[in-house]
């Protein structure tokens, strides 16, 4: 159900960005995403790594204490909210100055309400999850969704596609998406006792200054390339970073859900007392899960780039598909859930540490960029080669916190045989459609997804991989519901 509310709220975010691209200028689409780059900047610092206190302290307490332990996050996210909110309406001159866009300060102001309406529901998933009520979770976003796309465009339709009328439909969405939440985030209590809770507020900093520390480190890492480019490349180019060098979006939900799911189990297993050769069985079988979805589908978004992002944007963003291929190699090693497992280990500080050096790498390698050989592909290719080292350096340290090796800890045979199935039916696609040819960027799609599948589903078979296995799994999980 979670993988089913990710993938919703990712279509339906694509649907929204694809029309207002084409409706928009470049100049008016690149403010509507510096707005959004710039809240998503200052939530990882103002969240304080509180989110995830949901998910660990919620699965390990009675669920009497819920309730009680729900408050005294939210009391938190009231308050930080409001500083959130004041520092984006006084403070939105001065963030404009920064990125270089003056438009930026009036988009600013109408979307400093934000923060009030939205930080106090920020751990609607990490509960419903806990509490085995993820199917609302698919409920919530769905609604959530639908406000946004329905004010937005509304917004834009009556008044203008401008920057600041798109703001001002998104922030009365959020308004109504607040409402729901508030309702929702509650209901696993409904006739249950409450118990007060014996966390304290240290107990809740105790945990989340780790998880703070790493999400501020893994912030300086995502998107400390978006600010150099925007900064020193102007609105244009980073409307055509900000469309192209995002992560496979498909990968990014994969990889979510199962840190979602996973930080409470292996939270579980931990208060238990399991040993360490459970962790790796479920490690094992959750990196090939996940990299059965993820290999196919990066492989096939690297070949057709071009189309991709021509089909999504329009013409104009073409330029885009090659950074887009750049951020498409991450997702080859991004398949494993490090931060559950470190963090319910209690490594959190070693997870912060590795980082924090990353974070100073590429900082260090993107000021470097910029005053010696600027160029936006030579900022990309700086962040992903930092990311992959990064992820290289996690993979190390949790073979060495489970007591064994990577050649132990990896299915390495599974996911080469994944890869080599993506190419083949990735190549054969191609190859189809330069044989064919197409007339539009929509039917060269089309057509070498129609081959990439008939490929990949004859390989996968033959080489041993069942995907019918688990479309069961998940149909029968989905009739329960």
């Amino acid at each position: 159900w979670l993988g089913l509310a990710r993938m919703l709220s990712l279509g339906m975010s694509f649907v929204l960005a694809a029309i207002l691209s084409r409706y928009m200028t470049v100049d008016g689409y690149g403010t509507y995403r510096q707005v959004l780059y710039v809240y998503t900047t200052l939530l990882t610092f103002f969240a304080f790594g509180l989110p995830q206190c949901y998910s660990y302290f919620l699965s390990v307490r009675p669920v009497n204490e819920g309730r009680s332990i729900i408050k005294k996050l939210n009391s938190l996210f009231i308050f930080i909210g409001a500083l959130f909110s004041l520092l984006l309406f006084f403070g939105s001159d001065l963030i404009a100055d920064i990125l270089k866009n003056r438009q930026l300060a009036e988009s600013l102001r109408w979307f400093a309400p934000t923060p009030m309406l939205m930080m106090p529901i920020i751990g609607i998933e990490g509960i419903l999850v806990v509490y085995k009520q993820a199917h609302l979770v698919f409920i919530y976003v769905l609604l959530s969704k639908i406000f946004t796309i329905s004010c937005v465009l509304a917004a834009v339709y009556v008044s203008g596609a401008s920057a600041v009328n798109a703001i001002i439909g998104l922030v009365l969405a959020y308004a109504m998406t607040s409402f729901v939440g508030f309702r929702l985030m509650y209901r696993p209590f409904k006739d249950i006792a409450v118990l007060q809770s014996c966390i304290s507020i240290k107990d809740i900093f105790s945990y989340s200054i780790p998880v703070f520390n790493a999400s501020v480190y893994g912030f300086i890492i995502g998107s400390a390339s978006q600010f150099f480019v925007s900064r020193y490349f102007g609105v244009a180019e980073f409307a055509q970073f900000a469309n192209g060098f995002m992560e496979l979006p498909f990968a990014g939900v994969i990889i979510a859900v199962i840190a979602s799911v996973m930080l409470p189990e292996f939270s579980r297993m931990y208060a238990a007392g399991t040993a360490k050769e459970e962790y790796i069985l479920l490690w094992n079988r959750t990196v090939f899960q996940s990299a059965s979805l993820i290999y196919p589908i990066s492989i096939f978004c690297f070949i057709f780039a071009e189309d991709i992002i021509t089909c999504l944007y329009g013409p104009k963003y073409g330029i885009a598909s090659d950074l887009f291929r750049i951020i498409t190699i991450i997702n080859i090693a991004r398949i494993l859930p490090y931060r559950p497992i470190m963090f319910a280990l209690g490594k959190g500080k070693l997870f912060a540490d590795i980082h924090l050096f990353t974070a100073v790498l590429v900082v260090g390698l993107d000021i470097a960029c910029v005053n010696f050989f600027p160029s936006v592909t030579g900022i990309a290719l700086i962040s992903t080669g930092t990311t992959l080292l990064c992820l290289y350096l996690l993979m190390m340290s949790v073979s060495k916190m489970l007591g064994t090796n990577v050649g132990s800890l990896m299915p390495w045979r599974k996911l080469g045989i994944l890869l080599v199935c993506s190419l083949c039916s990735g190549l054969a696609s191609k190859t189809a459609t330069t044989i064919f040819g197409t007339a539009t960027h929509g039917m060269s799609l089309g057509l070498g997804g129609i081959v990439f599948i008939l490929g990949y589903g004859c390989l996968s078979y033959l080489a041993g991989i069942r995907y019918s296995h688990f479309i069961t799994q998940i149909l029968s999980i989905l009739k329960l519901k």
